[in-house]
């Protein structure tokens, strides 16, 4: 923290020369709170900075009580640290302190500051006197920037914020904290990581960028310790010539990563001279990457994307007879039934002591039965029972449930501002009712009441009645397929805005539950039964109206719509707003569990299935037919397709849309798009995403052949097909050359086929014209190297297809931008997104999505062919030369037609 120094500043005592004076002094080392008989802006000023010092000191001493590490700077002459309520937080924190001169961390003037700090932190490093070895800026008034020169030095030195981040990152290392997972697998292992690796796992493939490396980037990370004055490289550099300490010798062509002072005490062995800790990370050689590559396999091979509860079960079940499966779960439903009925009279009672809104809610839920069953299983959660008992809040703290990744999410707002704000937010909300279409307001209307018919809402009532809520939220509908949905919007009304949690939900998506199929089918292999399976989903009914709002939660918990005679009413929210032998045993285990329990399930209509060999849900279709071949189908089914196809086409008919109903489409389109095989959903989403970054409805060429394209693709690509059990992994090696001659520049494109053990099979060593490349859209003379990148993927693609089917596909490349368009599927260059298209055909033709992954370009294999042209690859002469040309990326072109 660093608290506003201005009315502290010792600079107000110094005359800017010997006519003028400055602002004056506001503090003294006798009034540190602030002189006596101030003048009224001045003392109004004093007081809002003493303001935000007592905030530091409580916030110094709350840190201190919980062990949290701390800093607050200052000038060192500041009267801040005279005040009482520094005095208060030194007396109560009992902080270090360290000061340095801002000049020897590349400031212009020598401005003297301290910091005091508490906690693990090594901040006493920073300490550092001017050496006087450098000219400084004066102080005073800056005629050149026509203001105070303390105001120019108020930004600290980008070299004093890399020191104190090193002493944080040092810290936390100490600490055993992993600062930077050096690989994916090791990643998978971290709590903040684990679930985005797990996400990327599931599917196969990511579309994101910020995974750790499944290879690290250096084969060793070594530190040396050395003088300051002998580390005469800068970091990125690769050091030419071996480095030789008493401790450790860097090699020759390792790359310099880091440099940070050493710490007192640390290694106290090697001489004081060695002042310096420089970090180098030595480069893999082609041939070790392509063996540690080839040890790894594939991401999905190596990392589990099924929680181990649900694989412990899986792999349980998988072994177990039938038989043995049904008797089990009898058991545990004998026991647990004899426990609901020994506890009935208890939550009889209990029941009539709870609130009686809440009652009305959860008045058939078995609320200590449940609670027994989360101790029995010493359940992380032991006080989920309390929000069925007394309801949720709607504003505040999120509580935890000690079992999802942690995630910390902040309020923007304060519920006291919410207070402040509720006349205001309700006239808002009301005049929006009042100025909302009547499209669906009828429906609403209708389900609404319905609503109050059951308990879950209270009303209606007039806004200004004495009991109406004084936080209201606007309810609209939403049209889905042949049904309204109520919506409320507890956004607009900041209810949401209060919230805050210290965990992340994640829900499980189709990929997870895909994973747990191919996890089921592996148990099964490995326990020597079959794969037959079928299945059936449970569609919890009235999902959220099954739990109610707490009664302090109430009075904000008021929704807003129009009544027939389009007059604006008023309800209270009572519960939560809005969202063979064996198959027998499974079914009833399923519903005994939800009946016990109290929870409604639908046990009519559509979404009542029963077990079989497909399964529909949330619009989605999971094929189980082709199990004992091998392979588990995903996709959309046809009344998702038929419904998004028809809105699609109603849109391009009108030639525009609205921002509202593109980002409504987008979010649509993005699930459907993740049932569809390969990338090309994601390009064509890329595009139509354009729509929500401009002002203008109308639908351009771009666009419309986009979403042509999507209904092309929705209606006629295959389905996502998950081939299960191991499966060899191939890895393609690529890179591109641009040297410049006196003809003009040299354009070069290598790349490399390596097998499963990852010995190379095949290589390409081409090097195309200027008039090839401007074929595919290449201006050679242009900075094209990250095209040429791309076009090295599609030539191994369109060369090795053959090879890669039925394959699992790691392509590793070494540029930046190439790896991250070939994940996402699109990109802003107009050749490169056709480079993707062809890319992504090439996808669907081979049935694969290979894993886009880094290899460092020192490690690279295929450096070599596409800088020299080769006719063998050297230390590898049993691979094959392939012939390529761009014809073979034109030809890719009749690969994105369907039908």
């Amino acid at each position: 923290m660093a608290p506003p120094c201005g009315t502290c500043s010792r600079a107000r005592e110094i005359a800017m020369s010997t006519s003028r004076y400055g602002p004056r002094p506001l503090r003294s080392d006798d009034f540190p709170d602030g002189l006596p008989h101030l003048l009224d802006h001045e003392a109004e000023r004093v007081k809002k900075a003493n303001e935000l010092y007592k905030l530091v000191t409580q916030v110094c001493i709350r840190c201190t009580d919980k062990q949290l590490p701390w800093t607050v700077e200052n000038p060192f002459s500041s009267l801040f640290w005279r005040t009482s309520f520094w005095t208060e937080a030194q007396s109560r924190c009992n902080p270090r302190y360290v000061q340095f001169h801002s000049c020897m961390y590349g400031s212009d003037r020598k401005k003297n500051t301290a910091l005091a700090f508490f906690g693990k932190v090594p901040l006493d490093r920073l300490h550092a006197e001017c050496d006087n070895s450098h000219a400084h800026k004066s102080w005073g008034w800056s005629h050149e920037d026509q203001t105070f020169s303390t105001s120019l030095e108020s930004a600290y030195p980008a070299k004093l914020c890399k020191q104190v981040a090193h002493a944080v990152k040092d810290a936390c290392e100490a600490d055993n904290f992993v600062m930077e997972p050096l690989d994916m697998l090791r990643a998978s292992q971290l709590p903040l990581a684990a679930e985005k690796v797990s996400r990327a796992m599931a599917s196969e493939g990511t579309t994101k960028s910020n995974l750790p490396n499944f290879v690290p980037e250096y084969r060793v990370i070594l530190k040396a310790f050395i003088p300051r004055s002998s580390c005469t490289w800068r970091i990125k550099d690769f050091i030419e010539h071996p480095l030789i300490t008493p401790q450790v010798t860097i090699p020759e062509g390792s790359r310099l990563l880091e440099i940070s002072p050493r710490t007192e005490g640390e290694n106290s062995t090697i001489p004081a001279e060695a002042d310096t800790i420089c970090t180098f990370g030595v480069p893999w050689s082609p041939g070790e990457f392509l063996k540690e590559a080839a040890g790894r396999g594939h991401p999905a091979d190596a990392i589990s994307t099924v929680p181990e509860p649900l694989k412990r079960s899986i792999w349980e079940l998988a072994a177990d007879d039938p038989s043995a499966v049904a008797e089990r779960r009898a058991s545990f439903f004998r026991k647990w039934m004899s426990v609901a009925s020994e506890l009935y009279e208890e939550e009889k009672a209990l029941k009539d002591s709870m609130d009686e809104g809440v009652r009305s809610v959860v008045k058939d839920k078995k609320i200590l039965l449940f609670k027994e069953m989360v101790n029995a299983y010493e359940l992380n959660d032991a006080e989920a029972h309390k929000l069925l008992e007394e309801g949720v809040d709607l504003t505040g703290e999120i509580p935890m449930s000690n079992d999802l990744p942690k995630r910390y999410t902040p309020a923007t707002i304060h519920e006291s501002e919410l207070e402040a704000l509720a006349p205001v937010l309700k006239d808002a909300a009301l005049s929006r009712a009042l100025g909302a279409a009547e499209g669906l307001s009828k429906e609403v209307w209708e389900k609404t009441i319905t609503e109050v018919s059951r308990g879950w809402l209270k009303g209606p009532m007039e806004p200004d009645d004495a009991d109406a809520p004084s936080v209201v939220s606007n309810r609209f509908g939403v049209k889905q397929r042949d049904k309204v949905r109520c919506v409320d919007d507890m956004s607009a009304s900041l209810i949401n805005a209060t919230t805050f949690a210290e965990e992340r939900i994640s829900l499980h998506s189709v990929d997870v539950m895909a994973s747990a199929v191919v996890e089921w089918c592996d148990a099964r292999d490995a326990a020597q039964r079959p794969r037959d399976l079928t299945a059936k989903s449970f569609d919890l009914k009235w999902a959220f109206k099954q739990m109610a709002v707490s009664a302090s939660s109430r009075d904000r918990a008021g929704l807003v719509i129009k009544d027939p005679s389009g007059c604006p009413k008023v309800f209270t929210s009572l519960a939560l707003p809005f969202g063979p032998a064996l198959e027998k045993s499974s079914d009833l285990a399923a519903r005994s569990l939800f009946d016990i329990l109290g929870w409604v399930y639908d046990t009519s209509g559509e979404k009542n299935t029963v077990f079989g060999r497909t399964l529909h849900a949330l619009g989605v279709s999971v094929n189980l037919r082709h199990l004992t071949k091998g392979s588990l189908l995903i996709s959309n089914t046809e009344a998702r397709i038929s419904e998004l196809v028809s809105e699609l086409s109603n849109i391009l008919d009108r030639g525009r849309i609205s921002r509202s109903e593109a980002r409504h489409m987008a979010g649509r389109m993005s699930f459907a798009g993740g049932q569809i095989f390969g990338r090309l959903p994601k390009s064509c989403l890329k595009v139509f995403y354009s729509v929500l970054e401009r002002n203008s409805t109308a639908i351009d060429g771009s666009i419309s052949a986009a979403l042509r394209m999507y209904i092309d693709i929705a209606q006629f690509a295959p389905a996502r097909t998950i081939l299960l059990g191991q499966r060899p992994c191939v890895f393609i090696y690529t890179d591109a050359s641009l040297e410049p001659t006196k003809e003009g520049n040299v354009a070069g494109i290598g790349g490399v086929l390596c097998g499963p053990t990852g010995e190379p099979l095949r290589f390409f060593s081409y090097f195309p014209s200027s008039a090839e490349l401007a074929e595919v859209g290449i201006d050679l003379e242009s900075k094209c190297i990250f095209l040429l990148e791309l076009a090295a993927v599609c030539l191994a693609f369109k060369a090795w297809g053959e090879a890669l089917r039925g394959m699992r596909v790691v392509c590793y490349c070494d540029n930046e931008g190439a790896k991250a368009c070939l994940m996402t599927g699109a990109s802003a260059n107009r050749v490169a997104n056709d480079l993707l298209k062809h890319q992504a055909a090439y996808e669907l033709k081979t049935g694969t999505v290979p894993w886009i992954a880094r290899v460092p370009s020192k490690s690279n294999i295929a450096d070599e062919p596409s800088r020299v042209r080769i006719e063998a690859l050297p230390d590898f002469p049993d691979a094959v030369r392939s012939t390529v040309s761009v014809d073979l990326i034109k030809d890719g072109e009749s690969s994105l037609r369907f039908q």
